[in-house]
């Protein structure tokens, strides 16, 4: 199987510290992070946990903005959606964002979390 490059985006000091972040979400923050073997970077803001046999995988798309858009996040929910489609079977996709602005924040006293959702 062939994997094609459509897009590509520069690497800013403000997305690696996202990238750095989201990374220590899978390594220790989870309560599965136990089961994560290996761990996959790629050059898309895009992480990738595996277990030592490689049958269970966590994708997660991070991006450092720290006032995305609604657009913005569509795109990261999109490249999540692909991922779904694809010919890999991941049982999580998360969106690991910098921030989020307060018109998507319901309540003053919530803070924002990664959001994770098993789509199997």
């Amino acid at each position: 199987m062939a994997y094609t490059v459509r897009s590509s985006e520069r690497l800013r000091p403000s997305a690696a510290d996202t990238e750095t972040k989201a990374l220590l979400y899978l390594m220790n923050l989870r309560e599965d992070s136990e089961e994560i073997y290996y761990f996959v970077v790629d050059f898309f803001n895009d992480l990738t946990g595996m277990t030592k046999m490689s049958d269970k995988l966590w994708d997660l798309q991070s991006k450092g903005d720290k006032h995305p858009s609604p657009y913005m996040i569509g795109t990261e929910l999109v490249t999540l959606y692909k991922n779904f489609v694809s010919e890999f079977e991941f049982a999580y996709y998360i969106v690991f964002l910098g921030g989020v602005t307060s018109s998507f924040v319901n309540g003053k006293s919530q803070v924002p979390r990664p959001v994770t959702k098993s789509l199997r």
